[in-house]
């Protein structure tokens, strides 16, 4: 949604108009990520391992969870490992 040239939250910068996301930046600015917050899992061996007998995602992600853990980073959920694969 953007705001109308009308609103007096409005950014004259930006041709009158301020996208939510752009708000949220100045008032957040610590929050706004560059990058993605997550590591990705090296997709193709995720691949490869399910076509192993007895291999399930669920185990596959617990081995992406204990590595990011053990590095110190932040790591998906299983829910959206799923969804990403």
């Amino acid at each position: 949604m953007l705001i109308p040239e009308s609103s007096p939250r409005s950014n004259p910068q930006h041709g009158g108009y301020q996208t939510h996301a752009e708000a949220y930046a100045l008032l957040f600015p610590e929050r706004v990520h560059d990058g993605p917050v997550y590591a990705d899992p090296d997709w193709d061996r995720v691949h490869r391992e399910l076509a192993r007998v007895g291999v399930t995602l669920k185990r596959l992600h617990e081995e992406y969870r204990d590595g990011q853990r053990s590095k110190g980073e932040p790591f998906m959920s299983y829910d959206r490992f799923c969804k990403r694969y």
